[in-house]
């Protein structure tokens, strides 16, 4: 075999080589787990809302904030289309944008960093921020978000644009309709217990308070930001 041919194979080998560890790399990055097992497997889900705010190094408290007007550097109104990739920490969900009320955003579809937490070692558990649950399929929402972290970047959200987060979870997505069910008041005692709590119990929820204080204090945002909503 000439030099040229064995020189040219051995490209050819590296180059496959480097393809397949960046495919791993990436793989490493996003959970096997996909979002459309969840349904499927959500009875054998472990179930804890009330993560600490303080241990997310990324998101505000605003337990004691009384002004939220400033709170926000872009409020958004749109819909889920459907793709999700989740990733570990967190599932990155593609949003449809309707409306911009505030900041300026250009793309007609931006992802969202949902603070959701899946783990699927042992026992399979999911984990939030302040009550907060996924963004329902294909309804309309207002979004109250900011830039995301750039700790939050990896190798896998690196090949996405217009990607944000919630400044706060707990003032992050607002159900443009909704039913008085799709909330509850639920004690973190409740989720306290053995055996222990399991998603399917609470999947159809759109976010739980940990009390009648807080839910007061959700609703009083909606309320404020439905007043500069365009019908």
């Amino acid at each position: 075999m000439k030099i040229t041919n064995k020189f040219f194979l051995l490209i050819i080998t590296i180059s496959i080589s480097i393809s397949l560890i960046a495919a791993i790399v990436v793989r490493l990055s996003i959970s096997k787990f996909e979002y459309t097992d969840i349904p499927s497997l959500a009875s054998k889900i472990i179930y804890y809302p009330y993560e600490e705010i303080e241990y997310s190094d990324a998101f505000k408290d605003v337990s004691a904030t009384k002004d939220t007007s400033t709170l926000y550097k872009y409020i958004v109104k749109g819909k889920a289309t459907g793709h999700r990739e989740i990733l570990k920490g967190a599932v990155l969900t593609e949003i449809k944008v309707n409306n911009v009320l505030q900041g300026s955003i250009n793309s007609k579809y931006i992802y969202i960093y949902e603070p959701i937490d899946i783990s699927t070692a042992k026992k399979s558990m999911l984990s939030t921020f302040e009550g907060y649950n996924f963004i329902k399929y294909n309804k309309e929402y207002i979004f109250c978000l900011c830039d995301l972290n750039k700790d939050y970047y990896n190798i896998y959200t690196k090949g996405k644009k217009n990607i944000f987060m919630y400044t706060t979870p707990f003032y992050g997505k607002f159900p443009l309709k909704y039913k008085p069910e799709d909330f509850a008041v639920i004690s973190e005692n409740d989720f306290m217990v053995d055996p222990p709590k399991y998603y399917n119990e609470y999947n159809h929820y759109e976010q739980i308070f940990s009390s009648e204080k807080t839910k007061n204090k959700y609703f009083n945002e909606y309320n404020r930001l439905m007043k500069i909503t365009p019908k």
